[in-house]
Parts: structure tokens; C-alpha cells; sequence
């Protein structure tokens, strides 16, 4: 990661925390520790997990930035979006793009990515196009769907079944016909019957 993505990032973390922190500041200690429901996270229990996530992302960015490579364990991310997902009973927005583009930069097989994730949680997918640059590629949603992206939302339709879908195309929009066009490509996934045990 280039000195200037990573002061980006950083940039946006401090926003990010800062705005979180004007949110909650206001609560009580017995707000915080409240919960909503039996089996819902209250808002001490919300801030506790993005403060884990928020130190493991800055782990792997300082890793980056020495150049050693993020460890990953597939099967403690696996469990723990189970968990997550379990507790806070939600769905999970599968996208596609991204995973396809966060396997190129860490190295993991996007396919083994799809097939941990619970299937039956699974409420939408999002495809996109990304840029590719000469030394990285970087999920943009400003191009066309390559094919190994559709091959990846192919094997995850298969999968989970049909599935609501979107096409992320945010910048450089082409003509209406061109991004419709390329949104009705996910129906032949879609329409095609599933293939069980994938």
C-alpha cells in the first residue's frame, strides 16, 4: 500500500471513530450496556467489535506498509462471521467484486471464501467492475464485470440459489443501455438452476 493510501485510510479511520465517538457520547453508562432485545448486541457490545475490527484492519495496514503480508486464518474469519451474523440475526450482503479483488491483493482463493460463508444468511449480492493498476487493483465499480468476477457470482448463485442482486457501477457511467445490459447478465445465473453441495 503506497504512502499516500495509507495516510487516506487513516484519514478516513479518524473520521470514521470521531463521528462514532459524537454519536454515543451522550449515553449513559446504562444506555450503553442496554440491549434492545435478548438477542441483540447493546451499544457497548457494538463498540466493542468495531474497536476489534478497527485494530485488526490497522494490524494489516502497518503490515502492508513493512511489507509483510497480513496473516489470515480462513476458518476464524468463517466462524466468526457465523457468529456475528448468528448473534445479531442479520443478513449478509455478499460482495462478489470485493472478494474477487481482496483474493488478488492477500492471496486466498475467492471460491473457498464464497463456500464459508453461511449461505442461508446471504439477503443480496453486489457485482461490480473494478480498476486494475499496474502494481495493485482497486474495487472502483467504474467498469464492466470481468469474467472471472462472473464466474465467482456464478459459483455463488449455485450455491445459495437465486439471490437478489445488484450491479455497482458508481463512476465513469457509460449509457443507460450499457449498464442495463450488463445488470440483465446476472439473470442467466440467476435463472439457472442450483447445483446442491458447491
Amino acid at each position: 500500500m503506497a504512502p499516500q493510501d495509507i495516510k487516506h485510510v487513516a484519514g478516513q479511520l479518524e473520521s470514521a471513530r470521531a463521528e462514532l465517538i459524537a454519536l454515543v457520547s451522550n449515553s449513559t453508562e446504562e444506555q450503553a450496556r442496554t440491549r434492545a432485545g435478548p438477542d441483540r448486541w447493546s451499544v457497548l457490545e457494538c463498540l466493542e467489535h468495531v474497536c476489534y475490527v478497527e485494530r485488526r484492519f490497522l494490524r494489516m495496514v502497518r503490515e502492508s506498509e513493512a511489507g509483510r503480508p497480513a496473516e489470515r486464518d480462513a476458518a476464524k474469519e468463517a466462524a466468526l462471521m457465523e457468529r456475528v451474523v448468528e448473534r445479531a440475526d442479520c443478513g449478509i450482503l455478499l460482495d462478489v467484486n470485493n472478494i474477487y479483488v481482496s483474493s488478488r491483493i492477500h492471496d486466498f482463493d475467492p471460491y473457498d471464501y464464497v463456500n464459508s460463508v453461511p449461505g442461508e444468511r446471504v439477503a443480496q449480492i453486489h457485482i461490480a467492475g473494478h480498476s486494475n493498476f499496474t502494481k495493485y487493483i482497486l474495487d472502483t465499480h467504474d467498469h464492466p464485470v470481468i469474467d472471472p468476477v462472473w464466474k465467482l457470482y456464478e459459483h455463488a448463485i449455485r450455491r445459495i440459489g437465486p439471490t437478489a442482486t445488484l450491479l455497482e457501477w458508481d463512476d465513469s457511467i457509460p449509457s443507460f443501455e450499457e449498464v442495463h445490459a450488463e445488470a440483465l447478465k446476472a439473470k442467466k445465473y440467476i435463472q439457472a438452476p442450483a447445483t446442491a453441495g458447491l
